[in-house]
């Protein structure tokens, strides 16, 4: 599993397919012919999903149509740009940049969709990384740090005095407070933290806990079910209603729910069964969860490991994979023109799977429907953080 603090920066390949005309006319006739299985519910489609895309050996922000069929690029500037978060409204969005003059200190954006201007938001000396709005809109809140030179500590800055307030204040080098998620009534701030077990050796394992900004108490969540003091969590985000949170651990996804005042009483369970899920973000809706799905390949020197971007149904557990990047995040605002809008404004090609040639059950057996590849594999190496 990659390292969730240092603006991990993995192999990524880019692969896109187009299906042939036979690969279609196969379709067609399974579907005429074949008895199919009864309809089941299907991952939301609704509003946009941003995300790290990899262009040419460097890591933009990038968005897609929550059906994976319409990309495009926002950002295009030397150095990584990483970490999208929506507003509530998704009208903008934060992300942590290494360009210049800060080319080796990661600060803080935003991002305006539309015009693809981005303004600076931080400037200090050291790591601003993995910020979140809050909903209202008014506070900016964010990690700061120097890997291993410093602590991280959680800042919170009022976007319209400039002010910043510290929200944690360890001392000891190791200790991590990161990923901070502002619920949507304002009230809490959730968090990742080794705070209470520093490790000499690194910030984990890390643990999820809640800031009642209200009251400035931080109270430990319970580890979720199946899960230990051993087990390291990461990139809390909340519901839209603000009744659920979700997580990842040891590359499962995991949903708990905020019911009461008392955070050491909420309760969260695994929803999803592999080793390589993480970065999970709700629907608008809250039925499905979008996330990233590491593939390692099978080139020792990483050439073909990616990352896929997937989508989970809650209600039936189906989950489609409908790209590739990183870190993707879910506004219900709708950013892409449909495909058929002659005034649409370039794209990149469609990352997101066929809707017309799904996976066919025929009786109890599994058809699978192949894909003809029409195009090269076009591949991009990374560069390191």
């Amino acid at each position: 599993m990659p390292f969730p603090f240092r603006d991990p920066s993995p192999t990524l390949v880019r692969r896109r397919t187009v299906a042939s005309a036979s690969a279609l006319g196969l379709a067609a006739i399974l579907l005429v012919t074949s008895p199919l299985a009864p309809a089941t519910a299907a991952p939301s489609t609704v509003g946009t999903i941003a995300y790290v895309a990899e262009i040419d050996g460097d890591d933009e922000i990038a968005i897609m149509s929550a059906d994976g069929l319409r990309t495009r690029v926002l950002t295009d500037n030397p150095g990584p740009d990483r970490a999208p978060s929506w507003n509530s409204d998704g009208s903008s969005l934060v992300f942590n940049s290494r360009r210049a003059p800060h080319a080796t200190l990661p600060q803080i954006y935003r991002l305006d969709p539309q015009t693809a201007d981005a303004t600076r938001l931080t400037t200090s000396t050291s790591e601003d990384q993995r910020a979140a709005l809050s909903a209202d809109g008014t506070s900016l809140y964010f990690q700061r740090g120097v890997f291993f030179a410093q602590p991280y500590n959680l800042v919170e800055l009022d976007l319209s005095s400039g002010t910043e307030t510290p929200l944690t204040s360890d001392v000891v080098t190791v200790i991590w407070n990161a990923a901070p998620a502002p619920s949507p009534d304002g009230r809490w701030l959730l968090f990742q933290s080794n705070r209470d077990v520093p490790s000499p050796s690194g910030p984990f394992p890390q643990t999820l806990y809640a800031l009642d900004l209200t009251t400035s108490t931080i109270t430990a969540v319970p580890p979720g079910d199946g899960l230990d003091a051993s087990d390291s969590i990461d990139g809390p985000r909340w519901s839209t209603d603000g009744t659920e949170f979700v997580y990842s651990s040891g590359g499962r996804l995991f949903i708990g729910t905020a019911s009461g005042t008392d955070p050491a009483t909420w309760n969260s369970a695994p929803v999803t069964t592999g080793d390589e899920d993480s970065s999970p973000s709700f629907s608008p809706d809250g039925s499905s969860i979008v996330l990233q799905t590491y593939v390692e390949g099978a080139d020792p020197d990483g050439e073909d490991d990616r990352y896929l971007i997937r989508v989970l149904e809650r209600s039936t557990g189906e989950i489609v994979t409908i790209g590739e990047g990183r870190t993707p995040v879910w506004t219900a605002r709708t950013w892409l023109p449909a495909a058929d809008n002659s005034t649409a404004e370039p794209e990149l090609a469609a990352t997101g799977p066929l809707a017309l040639l799904p996976t066919l059950v025929v009786g109890a057996g599994l058809v699978g429907v192949g894909l003809v590849v029409a195009r090269g594999t076009l591949a991009r190496r990374r560069t390191s953080a």
